[in-house]
């Protein structure tokens, strides 16, 4: 049994340039006719862009509809191979139009500036330009929130997501290379703080060491001031008990001791010679 292939409608997301006829914020075609099993799929070529495919009600073109599909947000990237980010949606219920919009809401809302379309389009009761007329008129403060949320499927249609293998566009490489001269640029503070802290601790030391040196200095020249002291003679001081005891002797004991000690001399001359001269009186010594 040979199985069947889906028919595929690819659908473009944005434009590249606000020349482009309708603008940027537009789905190209806006209107979309499938039967069940055909495979609608979103293109993400519009460059640079970052949007989604949310379903709504003709009645509240801006806000999403409860147990509605969403592609979620999906940024517009071109790949080596020239393909894009698609998303796929499966019609499962064509017998119902399925009124979707783009909820991105920056630098502007998207769905008030006419980015809405519709799948299966009930021309007897609706119409697009109505639904986008809506849209216009809408307040921006009832639309939906612009934060991510999860795939939805109703009863009517089944979504899938593929995206193709991509690399950085010039734009984004250009960007990464200006970013990281950037970052390499910026000093590094913990290198500098580490410098310092090593230079504070380099001098610290150097004046520790200065001031052991120099106290070790003074006390070499202090043990030799003291050495030279101690070998140098020291004059002999009595005190006053010392200077009372030693004997001192006046003058006629001077006088008496020396006569005695000349007429011994005398004598032993004398008899060294064999002569005597006792009858000889004796010197008389006076104290002038």
């Amino acid at each position: 049994m040979s199985s069947v292939t889906p028919t595929v409608v690819v659908v473009d997301v944005s434009a590249d340039s606000a020349s482009s006829p309708g603008g940027i914020y537009q789905f190209n075609p806006a209107s979309i006719t499938a039967s069940n099993g055909t495979i609608v799929s979103f293109r993400f070529s519009g460059i640079p862009g970052n949007h989604s495919v949310t379903q709504s009600t003709f009645g509240t073109p801006c806000q999403r509809m409860a147990n509605g599909f969403d592609s979620g947000f999906i940024e517009a990237r071109e790949t080596v191979q020239g393909v894009f980010p698609t998303w796929n949606h499966t019609v499962k219920n064509d017998q119902y139009p399925a009124w979707f919009y783009c909820r991105q809401t920056t630098p502007t809302s998207h769905c008030h500036a006419g980015m809405v379309a519709v799948i299966n389009v009930d021309k007897a009761q609706n119409t697009l330009d109505d639904f986008r007329a809506k849209a216009l008129q809408s307040s921006p403060a009832s639309s939906s929130s612009n934060s991510p949320a999860a795939v939805k499927n109703s009863a009517a249609t089944t979504s899938t997501l593929t995206v193709a293998p991509s690399t950085p566009s010039t734009s984004a490489v250009k960007s990464g290379a200006k970013g990281n001269r950037t970052s390499s640029a910026s000093p590094p503070v913990g290198a500098i703080v580490g410098a310092v802290v090593g230079v504070v601790a380099f001098i610290g030391l150097c004046v520790a060491a200065l001031m052991i040196f120099r106290r070790r200095r003074r006390r070499r020249v202090a043990v030799e001031i003291d050495l030279e002291d101690q070998m140098q003679p020291r004059p002999l001081i009595l005190n006053s008990q010392e200077v009372e005891k030693a004997p001192s002797l006046s003058g006629t004991e001077d006088t008496s001791m020396l006569s005695t000690i000349l007429r011994e001399v005398r004598s032993i001359r004398r008899q060294m010679r064999g002569t005597s001269r006792a009858d000889e009186p004796p010197p008389v010594y006076t104290d002038s």
